[in-house]
């Protein structure tokens, strides 16, 4: 054991800031626990409840409630992140103004731009390139009337 503090009898412990007083005259671990002084005022809590029910809730009142399963789901943050990205305004920076004259610039840039065959994916290879320019065009013209 620790050394006495002078002043403590020894039957007197403090712990933490708390007096514990003990009662007995046998020490042993045994013998406090056969007269129920090991844990006084504490009970250990029951392993396996028979009342518990799985999928309830006990309230203090003692009424099981029911789960709420109205709670959405857990997004992670990656997800989160994404969401809000997308969702706000874009930034005036990444706006471009296409005038007539930086319309016609990158017209010729992409002029001049050619992919090989095999960058071209397996289903687009039977449609030609007429056919895909209509259907663009048709596409553009539906978003700037909707």
């Amino acid at each position: 054991g620790s050394p006495e503090l002078p002043g403590e009898s020894e039957d007197t412990f403090r712990t933490n800031g708390i007096h514990v007083i003990n009662h007995g005259q046998n020490t042993s671990d045994e013998s406090d626990v056969e007269e129920g002084h090991n844990y006084d005022g504490y009970q250990p809590l029951p392993l396996n409840d028979p009342n518990d029910d799985v999928g309830m809730i006990d309230n203090s009142a003692g009424v099981p409630m029911p789960i709420n399963n109205d709670v959405p789901p857990i997004e992670s943050t990656e997800v989160e992140i994404q969401r809000e990205v997308w969702s706000q305004p874009r930034p005036r920076e990444l706006t471009i103004e296409l005038d007539t004259n930086r319309t016609e610039q990158i017209m010729a840039a992409m002029a001049n731009i050619t992919l090989p065959n095999s960058a071209i994916p397996e289903w687009a290879q039977g449609v030609s390139e007429e056919k895909w320019k209509q259907d663009l065009l048709e596409r553009i013209r539906q978003r700037k009337e909707g």
